[in-house]
């Protein structure tokens, strides 16, 4: 890692050439490919600065463009990564640069699924209606009842909440890229300064109060509550999900069996993702409601 991040962050021709192959690289781990292409391009900016990181996007453009044509590939692929992996990670790279603050670049990560969200909403008029569709046009290629009755069963458990998942997903993405691209930041540069910034991420308490209403509203009108309130408490509980990590690794860092702890927890992620998710981001919640400072590493306890 260290010496691919030297490599790519020598000159602009070094970091497109390296983002542009990792990028295509990425379609073929596709579970992976958000972090593969966004990463390095997280990095650059960070180090660079986002003029420098844009000047490289669009060089990535044109060079993945061309890639695909000689592959005879869409060349809307590259357009993809452009639009919803390395802008949107330039900007957020851009804010930390600037701030210093992971707790911004994590709202500011909200703020891209805000938008989208509105987008989803203004573009749709019945969102339901048009993943009903989708759904019903995937079951034509049903093999046999039996598979068609499965779809059927997912198409009314899951689409109600697909606008929500698919915003959380790629905020979700951004905010874990951007933080892997810190990651290597510092491997690179300033060891040990991950650590100190990551323990010391803190949402904005003014987004605490629509947070609250939000999640009030749905546990008091869980069936009227409107479909967009429910999808930013979701979305805002992903941004929570990030403090409240922060505020559980703080917690342990330095206590006995804090690694077993920690191993634990995320472990439990896989298992029983809407219960820890829900627990952990209640606890960054918590966290902003009672004020209490972050844990301050020293050199002491590291």
């Amino acid at each position: 890692m260290k010496a691919l991040g030297i490599y790519l962050l020598k000159t602009r021709i070094h970091g497109i050439f390296t983002i542009s192959a990792l990028s295509l690289l990425s379609l073929f781990i596709s579970p992976l490919s958000y972090f593969i292409s966004g990463a390095p391009m997280g990095l650059l900016a960070l180090r660079k600065g986002p003029r420098t990181g844009l000047q490289v996007a669009c060089g990535c453009l044109l060079l993945t463009i061309l890639m695909a044509m000689a592959l005879g590939a869409q060349t809307g692929i590259p357009v993809a990564f452009m639009v919803s992996v390395w802008l949107p990670v330039i900007l957020c790279a851009s804010i930390l640069r600037r701030t210093q603050s992971q707790g911004l670049a994590v709202l500011c990560a909200g703020g891209a699924g805000a938008i989208v969200t509105a987008y989803i909403y203004l573009v749709l008029d019945e969102i339901q209606a048009w993943w009903q569709d989708w759904f019903a046009r995937w079951q034509e290629y049903a093999i046999s009842g039996e598979t068609a009755s499965q779809l059927e069963q997912i198409n009314e458990s899951i689409t109600p909440l697909l606008s929500a998942f698919i915003t959380s997903g790629f905020v979700f993405s951004l905010i874990t890229t951007l933080l892997l691209a810190r990651w290597w930041q510092s491997a690179l540069f300033n060891p040990g300064g991950f650590r100190q910034e990551f323990y010391s991420l803190r949402l904005p308490r003014a987004l605490l109060f629509p947070a609250l209403l939000g999640l009030c509203a749905l546990l008091l009108a869980a069936d009227n509550a409107p479909v967009l309130v429910r999808d930013m408490v979701i979305l805002m509980l992903i941004l929570y999900l990030y403090q409240g990590l922060s505020v559980i690794h703080g917690a342990v860092h330095g206590r006995p069996l804090s690694r077993l702890m920690l191993t634990g927890l995320y472990i439990s992620f896989f298992l029983l993702p809407h219960a820890v998710l829900m627990f952990v981001s209640c606890a960054g919640i918590v966290n902003s409601c009672i004020g209490r400072a972050p844990v301050r590493i020293t050199d002491e306890n590291v």
